[in-house]
């Protein structure tokens, strides 16, 4: 333990650079077995891996991975699951370097921003940290700290992602002319309801359809149309409709 002294104290100064000294020798120490450690993670990630896809564990009898490691090793299936998800993600040496929990977390972040590259491009991406209210603050990722990745993970799940510019286009397309489906018959004048299409917002693709204020008497010839309405992201079929039809699809209109 270091003794208080007084700054202008010469056996003072000695302390402290022995201090720094021995603090340097401990943390090459650290670093060195760390970086064993981390090659070790990244192999037992590797055998996990061989033992998931080959059925290994279907030998001792057990129905599935999870109860398999959970059962065998004390370590459990949510360590040996993050062993196994960057051990397949990235090299031995980018292991060693960066460790398993901050690949871990980094891949976590790729996931919450809808990232489609490949988790190598983790490496040379630039993090968005929160810094305070609504900044950010970007970082790349090798000088990103734990911390800061899982401020940024928790971050990126609050806010919503920009639309695929496809898929958004899509979505104009499906709702005009799911608007036609429902429009009123020929011949009458009462409520259309309002057909509202985005993208899913839970982020696996496709589109979300709402429709809205349909009248009590109305859903059966409602839930008909759309059920009619087949359609993709890119290629829409529904029942033609006139000119004059057309006109009467305003929403609310009677």
């Amino acid at each position: 333990m270091l003794k208080r002294m007084s700054s202008d104290d010469k056996s003072s100064t000695l302390t402290k650079r022995a201090a720094g000294a021995e603090l340097a020798k401990i943390e090459d120490s650290i670093t060195t077995m760390l970086h064993r450690a981390e090659a070790l993670a990244w192999k037992i990630g590797g055998q996990v891996d061989r033992i998931a896809t080959e059925g290994l564990h279907l030998a001792k009898g057990y129905a599935s991975l999870d109860t398999y490691l959970d059962a065998r090793f004390p370590q459990g299936k949510t360590q040996l699951r993050v062993y196994r998800r960057v051990a397949i993600a990235f090299e031995e040496a980018n292991v060693k370097k960066h460790g398993v929990s901050k690949l871990d977390v980094g891949l976590r972040y790729l996931e919450a921003i809808g990232k489609s590259a490949e988790p190598r491009h983790l490496l040379t991406l630039n993090i968005k940290v929160p810094t305070d209210g609504k900044r950010f603050e970007s970082i790349p990722f090798p000088r990103a700290t734990y911390t800061e990745l899982q401020r940024a993970v928790s971050a990126a799940r609050l806010r919503p992602e920009p639309e695929d510019a496809a898929t958004a286009k899509a979505a104009k397309r499906v709702e005009a002319l799911l608007q036609l489906a429902v429009a009123a018959p020929t011949g009458t004048y009462r409520h259309a309801p309002r057909v509202r299409v985005r993208p899913n917002p839970n982020g696996k693709g496709g589109l979300r359809i709402d429709v809205l204020g349909i009248d009590g008497d109305d859903m059966k010839r409602i839930g008909d149309a759309l059920a009619e309405a087949q359609f993709e992201a890119d290629d829409v079929v529904v029942p033609k409709k006139s000119d004059a039809e057309k006109r009467k699809t305003r929403p609310g209109a009677h």
